[in-house]
Order: C-alpha cells, then structure tokens, then sequence
C-alpha cells in the first residue's frame, strides 16, 4: 500500500472517497454558478444594448422606406397630373394657346 495511506485508520479510509465527491461536487457547482452568472449579463448585454441598437436599426429602416414610398408616391402623382391635365396647342399666328 501506500505508505501515507497506511497511517489512516480503516474508517478515515473509507470516509476519504464520500468526502472527495461532496468536495469536487461543491467545485463543480461553484464553477457551474460562475458560468450561468457570465451568461446571465452577456444575456443581459444583449437584451438591453444591443437589443436598443436593433430597435433603433430597424426604426431607421422603417422612417427610410416611408420616405422613399412617399417619394416615390409623389413622382406618380406628379406623372399623372401631367398625363390627366388637357394638352395645348399653341398657334403661331394668334400667340395664344388653347386647349385642343
């Protein structure tokens, strides 16, 4: 045997391998706790900043193709006031134009 095992008695023995899992149980846990609170604020980093970003992303986008359907909305308008409106024919000789 091993002879710093052999000065233990038989009962810190058979004590020393339930004491051994409780002690890396309780290590595992700590660690597990330390990785769920680092997730917890990059989930909060996420949700709360760049979650903003996004929303202030896609309002940008939204106030850009407003603008661009109301532009577009105006040429159409305008195209079509010309096509509506009665065309004129102009004489020469009179220097007045009339609607044809």
């Amino acid at each position: 045997m091993m002879p710093w095992l052999s000065r233990f008695s038989i009962g810190a023995k058979l004590l020393f391998a339930p004491a051994l899992i409780v002690f890396l149980l309780i290590v595992i846990s700590a660690v597990a706790y330390d990785g769920l609170k680092r997730q917890q604020a990059v989930l909060h980093q996420v949700e709360h900043v760049r979650f903003s970003q996004y929303q202030r992303a896609l309002d940008i986008a939204a106030a850009s193709q407003a603008a661009m359907v109301g532009s577009y909305a105006a040429v159409v308008q305008v195209i079509q006031a010309r096509v509506m409106s009665p065309k004129k024919k102009c004489s020469f000789t009179w220097k007045t134009c009339r609607p044809v």
